[in-house]
């Protein structure tokens, strides 16, 4: 089963996923061992070649407010679901 690969600082937990499938590893990981994740209600997924600066969260949760699920536009109007709001339950 899924291990923690090693430990952040803050709590964050690492893992390693045996499949490389570009944007969606870490979703596809978390789907395929929901009871390692079951405490978790919702995911915020970011692809890990973004950083977030100062007033991020209160954007982002302007366009996100469609749970279960929602994608943050890339672009004026084309949204991109490798970033997002996501209910667990959805998943």
């Amino acid at each position: 089963g899924p291990s923690v690969a090693w430990r952040g600082a803050g709590g964050l937990n690492f893992y390693r996923v045996p499949h490389s499938s570009v944007d969606f590893s870490a979703m596809i990981h978390i789907v395929e061992h929901p009871g390692v994740f079951k405490h978790v209600k919702q995911w915020f997924y970011l692809h890990d070649t973004c950083s977030v600066g100062p007033g991020f969260w209160g954007n982002a949760t302007k366009w996100c407010n469609r749970l279960p699920a929602c994608a943050l536009p890339l672009t004026r109007y084309l949204p991109a679901s490798s970033m997002g709001l996501y209910d667990a339950s959805f998943l």
